[in-house]
């Protein structure tokens, strides 16, 4: 087979040009698509720890026992309230059915929560 004036042959310009095509869709499908289509990292939420800002965060005791309610409100640092009593044929008996403040919600260390049982 002739030489080409730069030294390659033919075969081996083919080869080149073939690696070099292989090398481009490679990187392109393991390393450039996966960089475009993935989601961007969720954004960080810092909270001040309670300590600091003086308030707790009231947690969720509905749909829980009377109980253990009560204990995840003392251990939060929160105070039982009230407890009234209403019937709800759809929830266990001596279940949560509502309490005040909601949950979620910022409080001073020690507010009472009022509690709304299911009865027996």
């Amino acid at each position: 087979m002739a030489e080409r004036a730069g030294g390659m042959s033919f075969l081996g310009t083919f080869f080149v040009s073939l690696f070099v095509s292989v090398a481009v869709y490679v990187g392109m499908e393991f390393w450039v698509l996966p960089m475009l289509t993935q989601k961007p990292p969720p954004k960080v939420r810092l909270e001040v720890p309670s300590v600091l800002s003086g308030q707790v965060r009231v947690p969720s005791v509905r749909n829980m026992r009377e109980d253990r309610a009560k204990e995840m409100l003392q251990s939060a640092g929160l105070r039982v309230g009230s407890v009234s009593y209403a019937v709800d044929e759809d929830v266990t008996p001596l279940w949560v059915l509502r309490q005040r403040p909601a949950a979620g919600q910022r409080v001073a260390p020690g507010t009472s929560v009022h509690l709304v049982i299911n009865k027996k």
